[in-house]
């Protein structure tokens, strides 16, 4: 009988020793290596304070889609948008960052209802505009703390166009359970044209749940809000998704997201908006 618990705990012992919770220091740190939508490290608009220890270098394309349904008691209006995004971002000395991320697609089909009349039907297309993006990354483990700043410029066709924008913040990323648990937040102060202002904050959890030479994949989800100054509330989305790395080069993602507070006051109210973020690309470290 002692025989046999003695067995039964060595080979608990080695299982936990090949678990992905006993899986080498370099294989956890290589989730530092994802990209976010800037190019910088991170989960899509989540940045994460931390960098990657070596020279790593990203490139990503992403083919983003989203539907915004609204309504007031006068209209209801769709609107579908597809885009492909292009990312690339570069680490080094551990705590540098910069990134830049170009749509050169996109079409969006506008579906307007006024109550009582004919529905009518918007189309745009064209190239889109650009994002450069820089972060510092201080660790201090288990914390690492990071200035940034997000530069989007309106530089896309008339058609598909946005105002320029300046976010200027600061991230913080908290980590447990041996570096395989994260624990994210950002706040920004964004500048807009026109002198408009707005708070961006943003919180979140990720957890690697695979880490091997081979294969790393890392889930997450956060709650990204933005307060418009003088209103009285925020827009509220929630992003999950999961991020993998394959083999020395390969990686893929897939993010979903949808708003769950309509705080901003708008002649139109929100009714479901939605999207999804499949994407593929290189993540290489030397």
């Amino acid at each position: 009988m002692r025989r046999s618990r003695y067995l039964a705990l060595a080979v608990l012992s080695v299982a936990l020793a090949r678990s992905p919770a006993r899986a080498e220091d370099s294989d956890v740190d290589t989730a530092r290596g994802f990209s976010s939508s800037f190019g910088l490290t991170g989960m899509r608009e989540l940045i994460d304070a931390r960098a990657p220890r070596d020279l790593n270098v990203r490139l990503m394309t992403v083919a983003s889609y989203d539907r915004i349904e609204l309504s007031s008691p006068r209209l209801s209006r769709r609107t579908d948008r597809l885009r492909d995004e292009l990312i690339g971002g570069v680490s080094v000395l551990g705590a540098l960052e910069g990134g830049a991320r170009w749509f050169p697609f996109e079409h969006e089909l506008v579906l307007d209802r006024p109550t009582g009349a004919a529905a009518t039907r918007t189309r745009r297309h064209g190239a889109g505009d650009l994002d450069l993006a820089a972060k510092a990354s201080l660790e201090l483990e288990p914390v690492s703390l990071a200035p940034y700043a997000v530069l989007h410029l309106g530089v896309g066709e008339p058609a598909v166009q946005e105002s320029t924008q300046l976010e200027v913040g600061g991230a913080f990323t908290l980590e447990l359970a041996e570096r395989f648990v994260g624990l994210h937040a950002n706040l920004a102060f964004v500048e807009r044209e026109a002198g408009r202002r707005a708070f961006r904050y943003r919180i979140g959890a990720s957890g690697v749940l695979v880490a091997t030479e081979d294969v790393v994949v890392r889930v997450f989800a956060f709650a990204d809000g933005l307060e418009e100054g003088g209103a009285r509330g925020s827009d509220v989305f929630l992003d999950a998704g999961v991020q993998a790395k394959f083999g020395p080069y390969l990686s893929v993602s897939l993010a979903v997201l949808g708003r769950v507070l309509d705080g901003a006051q708008r002649p139109l109210a929100d009714r479901a908006t939605f999207g999804v973020r499949p994407g593929i690309g290189a993540s290489v470290t030397f």
